[in-house]
Order: structure tokens, then sequence, then C-alpha cells
């Protein structure tokens, strides 16, 4: 067994399936293949947070930098960003249950726009997904012992 979560695993996994079924019904029911597409997503990071709540792995830390270079005589500039390990390490598996439960929601609120009449329960396996994520976050975070943080070798 890993060093996390097993039953945050188990709710991750859940919010997974329940998004892999609402992909289904956007595409066959509502016919719209872009809500299939955004639910698949969805269910794809479920099953990162999935793993990661399983094995309890660290998260790497990035420094960001962006340089704008202007180029003389033609008006344009070169942008360069450079991404750098900072070495720290953080514990992120409830971010991710807590920020994809967020975004399903933010998805499912501008689809149900779209969604008229009794057709609106259709959208109930995306609801039931962001559910999950959420428990999974909070489970992780009851069940896990650490390290929180940490430092890369």
């Amino acid at each position: 067994m890993g060093d996390g979560s097993k039953n945050s695993a188990l709710l991750f996994l859940l919010s997974a399936i329940t998004l892999i079924v609402q992909a289904v019904i956007s595409s066959l029911a509502f016919d719209d293949w872009m809500g299939a597409f955004v639910a698949g997503a969805f269910a794809f990071v479920m099953i990162m947070g999935m793993l990661m709540a399983y094995h309890g792995g660290l998260s790497a830390v990035m420094n960001t930098t962006t340089t704008r270079t202007p180029n003389y005589g033609t008006g344009t500039e070169t942008v360069t960003t450079t991404y750098t390990d900072t070495g720290d390490r953080i514990q992120m598996t409830p971010c991710c249950g807590i920020c994809g439960g967020i975004m399903i929601i933010v998805v499912l609120v501008m689809f149900g726009e779209g969604v008229s009449g009794s057709d609106i329960f259709l959208l109930a396996p995306g609801l039931v997904g962001a559910i999950f994520a959420f428990l999974a976050a909070i489970v992780f975070m009851i069940e896990y012992k650490g390290p929180w943080t940490g430092k890369a070798l």
C-alpha cells in the first residue's frame, strides 16, 4: 500500500467514474462533444488525484521567470519564460480535489444555462463527481500523516 490515503484514492476513482458517465451522457443525450471532452479531461485529473492520494507523494515547487526583450527597430519584443525547480516539495493532493471540484461546478453552471427543463437532471453525474472530489480532498487531509512539505534530495 502507498503512504497516502486509500479511502481518498477510492473517492477520487468514484469521481472519475461519474465524470466518465457524464461524458457519455454529454455525447449521447446532448450531442455535445465539447462537454464530453471536458468531462473526460476532468476524469483524467481525478485519476491523477487518485494516484497522488494513494502514494502520498509530494509535488515540485517551480519558480517561473518571464523576461521581455525589445527587438529594436521592429517594435516587437521577445518573451522568454524559464521554469526552475526550487527544490521545495509540497503536498498538492487536497488542491487537486478542491480545485477540481470547483472547476467541475463552474463548467456545469455554464453548461446548465443552455439546458432546458427536465434535461438538467442529466448533469447530475457531473455534480456527483464534484462532490466526490471535494470529499476525497477532505478525507485525504484527515487521513494523511505527512510530510506536507519537504526538500528534493
